[in-house]
C-alpha cells in the first residue's frame, strides 16, 4: 500500500450489483470468494465472511457503502476482549473510496499495519477518538460531512489528510503524531481544534483553509511547522503552543485575529510575512534572533521576550511594545510586503489614524529600549512614560511626533514636535485649547504625567535625538523640557522667572524670530530715547572764561578757566527731524553691535546705550544659537 495509490481509480474488481440505472454499478470491491461487495452479501454470506475475521485480520473494503449496522458487525468481528475496555484490532485495512452513510465508529481501534481511508466519505461523522495508527494513516481527499473526532488518537507513522474536507467541526485535541503529518490543502469549514496535540516530526498545513476558528492552544511542534499560504477566515489561536524548530507562516492570511499569546519559539528565525487583522504575541518567547513580519491592523507584543533580538516589520498596523524584553539589538520598521486589499488597508488607516503604511507605535511602557531602533515609525500616539533608558533609544528615518494644536499665533512658522504625554497635561490646564485629553487607543484610564516627569522624558529623548544627529528635533524637545520645568512644582520663583524671560525673548534659544524681534525692539526703543532725550544739539562742549587780575609786586596775570557745558536738547518741536532720526538709528544699531559711535549724549542717552550694549549681543547670540539649532546636522 503506497501513498500514491489513487482512491478514485477503482482499479479493483467491482461488485456486480446494479444500482438503479443499468450503467450505475456498485463501486465496492468484491469480497474474496464472491462477486459482490460486503454491503451486498446476503445474510448467510455476510455471516460466513464475518466468522472468518479475527482481531488483527486484514481488511479490504474499498468503495463499500457502509451503514451503521454493517460497520458495527464488522468492528465486532475484529474486537478483542483481552483489553479493557475492548477494542477493535485490524492489521492492514483498506477503506479507500468507502462511504459511511451513518456515523463511522472507530473509537479506540488499533490499526496495526496501515489504515487507508483515501477518498472515503463520512456522511454522519467519523469517530476515531483514542484510535492508534501504528503504521501509515491515509485520509487524503476524504470528506467528513459531519463532525470528525480524532481526539487522543495516536499516529505512529506518516499521516496524510492532504486535500481532505471537514464540513463540520473537527477535533484532534491531544492527538499524537509521531512522524510527519500533512494537512496540505485540507479544508476545515467549521471549527478545527488541535489543542494539546503533539507533532513530533514535521507538520504540514500549507494552503489549508480554516473557514471558522483554528485552535492549536498548547500544541507542541517538535520539528518544523508549515502554514505557508494557509487561510484562516476567523480567529486562529496558538496560545501556549511550543515551536521547537522552524515555524513557517509565509503568505498566510488571517482575516481576523491570530494569537500566539504565551507561545514559545525556541529556534524559529522567522515568523511571517503574514496578513492578519490582529497579531497577538503577548507573552510569547523567542529563543533566537527572529524576524517578525506582518501586514496587520494591530500588533500586540506586551510582555513578549525576544532573547536574541527581533527585527519587527509591520505594515499599516499599530504596535504595542509595553513591557517587552529585547535581549539583543532589535528594530521596528515598516514591512515591504503588501498583500491586503485596498478596502482592508483603508479600514486599517482609518482605525489607526495612520498617515500611510508606516507602523503606529502606541506604547513603550515598562520596556528597556536601550537595544531598540525605530525607523520610519509613526510616533504621534506613542506613550514613552515608564520606558527605561530612553536616552539610548535610536530614532531614525521619517518618524513623526505629535504637534501642538494649531493656533493663530503659530501660523507662519512650523509647529514644534512634542510627545503625546504633553497633550493630556496641557488639556487639563487648558481644556478648550485644542490639546487632546486622551489618545484614540486608550481603553482604560491612563496615568497622567506631571511636568516634572514630563521634563525628564523630554531630556532623555532629546539626548537620543542628539545622538542620532537630529538637532532640529532635539531642539524641539529642549523647548518642551524647559516648558515643563517652568511649570514644575519644584522650580523656585527665581528660576521660574529666568525661564520665563528666556522663553519670552528667544523661545529657550530655539526661536530666532523672537530674539530678532526683541533686538529690533531694543533698537527702536533706544532710537526713540535718543531722539527725545538723549541726543543733544550741536554746540560747544565746554566754555572758557578769561580773567586778568593784579598780583603782588605790581604785575598782572591772566587766568583762563574751562568747564564742560551740559548737553542741550533742542526744543520739543525740533527733535523729530530726519537728521536726528538717522543719527539716533545709527547710534542704536552700533550700540547693539557693541560699537562706539563717539557721539556726545545726554546722561539718559548714555545709560540707554550702555543697556543696549549689554542686551544686544545677548540677543544676537540667542538668535544665532536658534538658527544653528535648526540647521545643524
Amino acid at each position: 500500500m503506497t501513498t500514491t495509490d489513487s482512491a478514485r481509480s477503482e482499479d479493483w474488481p467491482r461488485c456486480v450489483k446494479i444500482l438503479g440505472e443499468p450503467d450505475d454499478r456498485c463501486r465496492g470491491v468484491q469480497i474474496d470468494g464472491f462477486d459482490r461487495c460486503l454491503a451486498h452479501l446476503d445474510p448467510t454470506e455476510l455471516n460466513t465472511f464475518l466468522s472468518g475475521l479475527f482481531p488483527g485480520a486484514d481488511l479490504d473494503v474499498r468503495g463499500t457503502a457502509f451503514d451503521s449496522q454493517l460497520l458495527r458487525q464488522l468492528m465486532q468481528a475484529v474486537t478483542t476482549h483481552s483489553s479493557s475496555p475492548p477494542r477493535a484490532e485490524l492489521r492492514r485495512s483498506d477503506f479507500r473510496g468507502a462511504t459511511f452513510a451513518q456515523g463511522a465508529g472507530f473509537g479506540r481501534a488499533n490499526f496495526a499495519e496501515g489504515a487507508d481511508f483515501r477518498g472515503a466519505t463520512f456522511t454522519q461523522g467519523g469517530y476515531f477518538g483514542g484510535a492508534t495508527f501504528a503504521e501509515g494513516a491515509y485520509f487524503s481527499g476524504a470528506t467528513f460531512t459531519q463532525d470528525a473526532y480524532f481526539s487522543g488518537a495516536t499516529f505512529t507513522k506518516y499521516t496524510s489528510f492532504k486535500d481532505a474536507t471537514f464540513a463540520q467541526d473537527s477535533y484532534f485535541d491531544h492527538a499524537t503524531f509521531t512522524k510527519n503529518i500533512s494537512f496540505s490543502g485540507a479544508t476545515f469549514t467549521e471549527d478545527a481544534s488541535f489543542s494539546g496535540a503533539t507533532f513530533t516530526k514535521n507538520a504540514d498545513f500549507e494552503a489549508a483553509t480554516f473557514t471558522e476558528g483554528g485552535y492549536f492552544n498548547g500544541a507542541t511542534f517538535t520539528k518544523t511547522a508549515f502554514f505557508r499560504g494557509a487561510t484562516f477566515t476567523e480567529d486562529a489561536y496558538f496560545n501556549d503552543a511550543t515551536f521547537t524548530e522552524g515555524a513557517y507562516f509565509g503568505e498566510a492570511t488571517f482575516t481576523k485575529k491570530v494569537s500566539f499569546s504565551g507561545a514559545t519559539f525556541s529556534r524559529c528565525e522567522r515568523l511571517g510575512p503574514l496578513t492578519a487583522e490582529q497579531l497577538d504575541v503577548c507573552g510569547t518567547q523567542f529563543g533566537v534572533a527572529v524576524v517578525v513580519e506582518a501586514e496587520a491592523g494591530e500588533v500586540s507584543c506586551q510582555r513578549a521576550r525576544f532573547s536574541g533580538g527581533v527585527e519587527l516589520r509591520v505594515r499599516h498596523g499599530r504596535v504595542d511594545l509595553a513591557e517587552v524584553l529585547f535581549g539583543a539589538a532589535s528594530s521596528l520598521g515598516p514591512s515591504a510586503s503588501a498583500r491586503a486589499t485596498e478596502a482592508k488597508v483603508k479600514s486599517w488607516r482609518e482605525k489607526n489614524n495612520a498617515i500611510d503604511h508606516r507602523p503606529v507605535l502606541t506604547s513603550l511602557r515598562g520596556t528597556d529600549v536601550s537595544e531598540l531602533a525605530l525607523t520610519d515609525v509613526d510616533l504621534r500616539w506613542c506613550r514613552f512614560a515608564g520606558a527605561h533608558h530612553l536616552d539610548k533609544l535610536r530614532i531614525e528615518g521619517d518618524s513623526p511626533f505629535p504637534q501642538p494644536p494649531r493656533r493663530v499665533r503659530a501660523l507662519g512658522r512650523p509647529r514644534r514636535q512634542v510627545i503625546f504625554e504633553e497633550h493630556p497635561w496641557r488639556a487639563q490646564r487648558m481644556p478648550k485649547s485644542g490639546w487632546l485629553a486622551s489618545g484614540p487607543f486608550d481603553t482604560e484610564q491612563v496615568e497622567q504625567v506631571g511636568p516634572g516627569r514630563l521634563a525628564a522624558l523630554y531630556r532623555s529623548l532629546r539626548k537620543a535625538l542628539e545622538d542620532g544627529k537630529n538637532e532640529a528635533g532635539a531642539g524641539d524637545f529642549y523647548f518642551g523640557e524647559q516648558e515643563a520645568r517652568r511649570r514644575a512644582v519644584g522650580t523656585s520663583f527665581v528660576e521660574r522667572a529666568v525661564l520665563w524671560a528666556y522663553w519670552l525673548i528667544s523661545g529657550y534659544g530655539q526661536r530666532a524670530s523672537r530674539a530678532i524681534t526683541a533686538l529690533v525692539g531694543i533698537v527702536a526703543v533706544l532710537a526713540v530715547v535718543l531722539i527725545t532725550c538723549g541726543l543733544p544739539v550741536a554746540g560747544p562742549t565746554s566754555q572758557s572764561t578769561t580773567v586778568t587780575r593784579a598780583v603782588p609786586g605790581g604785575g598782572q596775570e591772566t587766568v583762563t578757566t574751562s568747564r564742560d557745558v551740559a548737553p542741550q536738547l533742542p526744543p520739543g518741536d525740533a527733535r523729530w527731524t530726519l537728521d536726528r532720526v538717522d543719527t539716533s538709528v545709527r547710534i542704536a544699531l552700533g550700540a547693539v553691535a557693541f560699537r562706539d559711535a563717539g557721539q556726545k549724549l545726554t546722561s539718559v542717552g548714555t545709560w540707554a546705550v550702555m543697556v543696549a550694549r549689554f542686551v544686544g549681543p545677548i540677543l544676537l547670540a540667542l538668535a544665532a544659537l536658534a538658527v544653528r539649532a535648526r540647521v545643524k546636522r
